[in-house]
């Protein structure tokens, strides 16, 4: 990826679909693009090259969104990527709400009992941020409304719950259904 063909294919790309009318693009699981070790994957050789992605992006339009979408990158080094010299996104997606109640040694399918203080307490650290997207649900966390909700008989009730708590703070926001 580091490659100047690849950066040139990657323009053409970008040009492919903005002509189409695309307004922006979502980079998910970017922490993995260079490195397999966690404890590196986001190390100043992957940060310039990214920022070449970036800066490529921009140059074919400025007005292009470039969003980020992680799991695992904390709202401190999150907030580094879309702000001042290191930016690389204009927006950042995380769906660190979404996991919350999950038993990580069991992956998704297993729930704790449901703590909404826990929730809230996540939210609120990315809600009031400006170029944060608070997210419930994705396509590696599932429906929400599966998870917190009710899938049978308050399915509608359980979407519009959820959703409302989303769209009720002053951050952009995504419900994943």
């Amino acid at each position: 990826w580091k490659s100047e063909y690849v950066l040139k294919a990657f323009l053409d790309v970008i040009k492919y679909w903005t002509n189409l009318g695309i307004s922006g693009f979502v980079f998910r699981d970017f922490e993995y693009v260079a490195d397999k070790n966690r404890e590196e994957l986001m190390n100043i050789d992957t940060l310039r090259e990214m920022r070449k992605f970036y800066n490529t992006i921009k140059e074919v339009n400025h007005e292009i969104l470039v969003i980020g979408k992680s799991s695992i990158i904390d709202l401190k080094d999150a907030q580094a990527l879309i702000s001042g010299t290191t930016q690389i996104f204009d927006y950042f997606q995380s769906t660190k709400v979404s996991t919350t109640g999950v038993d990580g040694k069991f992956g998704n399918d297993v729930i704790n009992k449901f703590n909404p203080k826990k929730l809230f307490k996540r939210m609120n650290a990315i809600a009031h941020k400006p170029g944060f997207i608070v997210s419930l649900g994705s396509e590696l966390t599932g429906r929400i409304t599966s998870r917190w909700g009710d899938d049978g008989q308050f399915n509608a009730e359980s979407a519009k719950t959820l959703s409302l708590i989303t769209h009720l703070t002053p951050a952009s926001s995504t419900f994943y259904y």
